[in-house]
């Protein structure tokens, strides 16, 4: 009877095994399943993910390769209309010069330096234009030519006079005669930036005085550093 009790506990509880075995394996299948189609997924969002960097590279090679084509465009026009406005302005300035050597009257000189000083500023402004392009082919330079910087200061400062005065502006120049003014370098570079300095405090100052003031930087005589100061009565950038 003992022997007979045992077999059937042991029946019982194989079965038992048996089910709690077919539920643990259905669940394990449930989740394989599961997880094979989160596999399926994930795989579908890298592949739409990695079409959608692509599409995004590929736009950006175009837009790229367009803005190379455009500045390519913009650089050869800027050199083309400035090539041909600058040759009408050498011949304005040429004829300016032969004019002073004529016999004017001392106004008169005058106003046809002023005219070719202002022919003069104007070129370089073609100039700029020219250097936009040399910028984003990396071609800029500089030169280096005797010049006298005082002479400089003065010619850009006649220019200017006019539209100072208009305003009723003082417009000065203090350059202390114990200072050089003959040096090595790039006459045109040294124009074009102090025209835009001086030009905008004139242009930006209702009322006072705008001042162009030159001091030596150390005491160095055999090399000296000088600094260029411009100075106005107006309110400044904020």
């Amino acid at each position: 009877m003992s022997n007979k009790v045992n077999l059937a506990n042991e029946r019982r509880a194989r079965l038992a095994a048996e089910r709690i075995l077919q539920i643990k394996q259905a669940e394990l299948y449930s989740v394989n399943c599961n997880l094979s189609q989160r596999t399926k997924d994930l795989n579908q969002e890298i592949d739409q993910t990695r079409a959608k960097i692509n599409n995004v590279l590929d736009e950006n090679l175009r837009v790229k390769t367009d803005l190379s084509a455009a500045n390519r465009a913009k650089s050869a026009f800027l050199a083309n209309i400035s090539h041909e406005i600058r040759t009408p302005m050498n011949g304005i300035v040429s004829m300016a010069e032969l004019l002073m050597d004529t016999g004017l009257s001392k106004e008169q000189k005058l106003f046809a330096r002023t005219m070719k000083n202002s022919g003069e500023v104007l070129l370089v402004i073609i100039n700029d234009v020219l250097d936009y392009s040399k910028i984003e082919a990396n071609k800029i330079s500089l030169i280096e030519h005797p010049f006298d910087l005082k002479k400089c200061l003065n010619e850009i400062i006649l220019v200017l006079k006019s539209s100072a005065k208009s305003k009723n502006l003082t417009l000065t120049l203090n350059y202390p005669p114990d200072l050089p003014s003959h040096f090595l370098g790039d006459p045109g570079r040294i124009r074009q930036i102090m025209t835009n300095l001086i030009g905008n405090a004139v242009k930006f100052t209702p009322k006072g005085s705008v001042a162009i003031t030159v001091s030596q930087h150390g005491s160095d005589d055999e090399t000296p550093e000088l600094i260029l100061k411009v100075t106005d009565t107006g309110v400044g950038i904020a």
